[in-house]
């Protein structure tokens, strides 16, 4: 998995920096593991596009990803996320084969300079960027799914750091939370809810959940979940997973891959996310480097939140 660190002057310029990276790293080349473009579109004026083919790891898959720019009256300058099955080139950014229509997770940036982070491979793309005191964070790709090829054939995953056309400092959690912590409102089906910041392609789109209840109907009616971050719920104002692990004995950190999983009727448990873990924010800040038998991972807060629950930690290769 390739990395780069720098510093983009602005929403639009860190849409250009990251098309440089995932099609010339020279890591990525080396593999045989760089992105294709399949559209960029950067006018003047008006929002940005960005169409993406990954190549997989051994260069036999098409995984198809998109961003779109968004300037909203409320100051947001974002990202908009987006997953497809294909590519049309006559299609505008929303018609594209098999993608989110609407409702698309965020990624809620500055028109201001940024430090970021990039992470890929030929499989997936991870983003951070520091939005003032938010660390936004979007996973675009497949994930590593357990059981055969034949289960998952396009195991695509859209996650980001936002549910609406907000803007950084928006102040409802549910406007501003990480996939891995994902808030929504409320719909009756999992299926195309009216917003959430993560979504997993299976049988169509599916939305991740606020927090995994277990005493009361969202345990029926939600099904998608990020292991250790939600689920596992032993009191009503738990979600404590992460929140009650400490440091190891020898003060390294236990890391703990992120799995997504489904509940009620359609338990499942679909695979990882590729590099990311969660891990106790205990002892750890936001940009440390933690190393776990002499690999090292980055450590970062999701959006807006801060809490023992809310850490990430992202394999550097």
């Amino acid at each position: 998995m390739a990395y780069e660190i720098g510093t983009a002057t602005d929403y639009k310029d860190l849409l250009a920096k990251l098309k440089t990276f995932v099609t010339t790293n020279a890591a990525l080349v080396a593999a045989g593991q760089q992105w294709t473009v399949m559209r960029h579109t950067a006018p003047a004026s008006g929002d940005h596009e960005l169409i993406l083919r990954g190549p997989g790891l051994a260069g036999a898959d098409q995984i198809y990803v998109g961003i779109k720019t968004e300037a909203v009256s409320n100051g947001g300058r974002n990202w908009q996320l987006n997953g497809f099955t294909g590519y049309d080139s006559p299609a505008s950014f929303e018609a594209q084969p098999g993608g989110l229509a609407a409702n698309l997770p965020r990624l809620l940036l500055l028109d201001a300079g940024m430090p970021y982070w990039f992470f890929a491979n030929g499989r997936r793309i991870i983003v951070v960027a520091r939005a003032s005191t938010t660390y936004q964070i979007a996973y675009l790709g497949f994930i590593m799914p357990y059981g055969p090829p034949a289960g998952l054939p396009y195991p695509m995953f859209v996650g980001g750091c936002a549910c609406t056309a907000s803007v950084w400092s928006d102040s409802l959690l549910r406007s501003n939370a990480p996939f891995f912590c994902a808030r929504n409102d409320a719909p009756s089906s999992s299926i195309r809810p009216t917003s959430s910041s993560g979504y997993f392609m299976t049988a169509g789109w599916k939305c991740l959940i606020e927090k995994q209840y277990y005493y009361n109907n969202w345990y029926a009616n939600f099904e998608l979940f990020v292991l250790p971050h939600s689920g596992l719920v032993t009191t009503s104002t738990g979600y404590k997973m992460l929140a009650l692990l400490r440091p190891n004995v020898d003060n390294s950190f236990p890391l703990i891959p992120m799995t997504l999983c489904a509940s009620g009727t359609a338990r499942n448990v679909y695979g990882e996310f590729d590099g990311m873990f969660g891990l106790p924010g205990i002892g750890v800040a936001a940009e440390d480097i933690v190393t776990i038998s002499g690999q090292n991972f980055l450590v970062f807060s999701g959006g807006a939140l801060t809490g023992r629950n809310n850490f990430v930690a992202i394999r550097m290769d």
